[in-house]
């Protein structure tokens, strides 16, 4: 495995899991003073919250990075600007 390829799979899962955990703890954070947990169904609702809010991540970074990155490793570069 190269390099570049490492990184943006790191670089991927890193966008993922962030926003996974980021969209997690602020839907736990409303019980953090109560002696009582989330419902069967508010559990559904933090899952539910918590897969869309890492798959939205995960788009918006392989619609941006990846791109760049298949152009790169396919050594198809962008014409330099002319000023």
């Amino acid at each position: 495995m190269k390099l570049e390829t490492a990184i943006i799979i790191a670089k991927g899962l890193v966008v993922l899991v962030t926003a996974s955990a980021s969209a997690l703890v602020g839907s736990l954070a409303q019980w953090s003073n109560e002696s009582s947990g989330p419902s069967d169904i508010q559990w559904i609702i933090i899952i539910g919250t918590t897969i869309s809010a890492g798959g939205s991540a995960l788009g918006g970074f392989l619609s941006s990075s990846f791109g760049k990155y298949l152009q790169n490793r396919n050594g198809k570069t962008d014409p330099p600007t002319v000023p």
